[in-house]
């Protein structure tokens, strides 16, 4: 069972079955499923599981919406569907499925840290800008690979890109550009 079987799964859980399509929710929906859903989403906007899917997703990206009514329903859908999969993982775990027991945990953390697993880690920190994160996934630089950079190298990022040591709970991480920063 791939990701998007399991969101489907995860939004048919008799916790979101309240949860109803508003008309006035159609057109917010439709357009958060074409412009934020990474994954497939069953059911389409007019289904509560759909509802729920896209809701969902559009958290995980970190995505604003406009609707009172869907502000209220995004937030109770990623507390109940995070909940949902962590179950889910201690009930794998403990049957010892392995595999499943993998994809539930990093959907459990892509949820928890509304950060897709295929996106840069630096996509965490809210204060780099989208051009910037942009360049990071186009040009396939993992962290590791940052550290081992020069100056040199990071001339793609802009003229003053510079290094910069970021102390995070006694960790040091080494990350470019100072500009994004504001101490």
């Amino acid at each position: 069972m791939q990701q998007p079987a399991i969101l489907n799964m995860v939004s048919h859980a008799q916790e979101f079955q309240q949860l109803k399509v508003r008309d006035e929710e159609l057109q917010e929906l439709d357009r958060h499923m074409f412009d934020d859903c990474y994954l497939p989403v069953s059911g389409g906007s007019e289904s509560t599981e759909g509802k729920v899917n896209i809701l969902l997703q559009t958290y995980i990206g970190k995505q604003l919406v406009e609707n009172f009514s869907l502000v209220s329903d995004m937030s109770y859908v990623a507390q109940n569907a995070g909940r949902i999969i962590r179950a889910l993982f201690e009930i794998v775990l403990r049957k010892g499925w392995s595999v499943m027991t993998g994809r539930l945990l990093t959907l459990s953390k892509v949820i928890e840290h509304q950060l897709w697993d295929f996106e840069h880690p630096l996509r965490q920190f809210n204060e780099l800008r989208p051009e910037i994160l942009n360049k990071l996934e186009q040009f396939e630089l993992s962290l590791d690979r940052l550290k081992e950079m020069d100056s040199n190298e990071i001339e793609i990022f802009g003229s003053d890109a510079t290094f910069v040591t970021v102390t995070l709970g006694g960790f040091a991480l080494r990350h470019i550009l100072k500009q994004l920063f504001e101490y």
